[in-house]
């Protein structure tokens, strides 16, 4: 049985828990490292979009949308899989400033940094994840806390767009396997 977070809305629950069924890693500590890896690009590819990578090209709110999509569907596959209970939060009053916007995305970098650490330490086998819970329960955590209070300043209903990106993949697997 997949643990299940007791705050996302159903529907995406069931998405998180088929993508963390097709996912072919042969152990529990490669998907979690599949999953931290992920997370980490992900939070650079937002960072890059609400920076703009030459200042000439302003992200629009779809682009950065679905950055945060991406982002906050790898935070809740691998809380899910590391059976993390994370919070949802929705109820920030929007405020669109620039520079809040960059300093948050720039956390969620950091600390998603942070968390491939922590992975990539356990690999090695200076510890395990068992022994390091608590630490990586609350830098999971505090992404979890960026990433909707980032969404929910800039007016993005974050699990909706994270469902909304879990069934644009699925339609491109389907596409992609249509001919075998």
């Amino acid at each position: 049985m997949l643990f299940r977070s007791s705050n996302l809305p159903p529907e995406l629950q069931i998405r998180i828990d088929q993508h963390l069924t097709w996912t072919m890693l042969s152990s529990n500590d490669d998907k979690t490292r599949f999953l931290t890896l992920a997370l980490c690009g992900e939070a650079g590819e937002l960072l890059e979009i609400i920076i703009g990578r030459d200042f000439a090209s302003l992200a629009t709110q779809d682009d950065i949308q679905k950055e945060l999509a991406d982002v906050g569907n790898y935070l809740y596959m691998l809380a899910s899989h590391t059976k993390v209970d994370l919070p949802v939060i929705i109820a920030v009053s929007p405020s669109v400033m620039h520079a809040e916007s960059i300093a948050l995305a720039c956390e969620i970098v950091v600390t998603t940094g942070k968390l491939a650490n922590l992975v990539k330490k356990s690999w090695r086998g200076d510890f395990t994840l068992e022994e390091k819970a608590f630490e990586f329960q609350k830098r999971l955590k505090f992404v979890s806390y960026s990433v909707f209070y980032l969404a929910a300043n800039l007016g993005i209903n974050l699990p909706q767009s994270m469902l909304d990106k879990m069934l644009e993949v699925e339609e491109r697997e389907i596409y992609r396997n249509r001919g075998t």
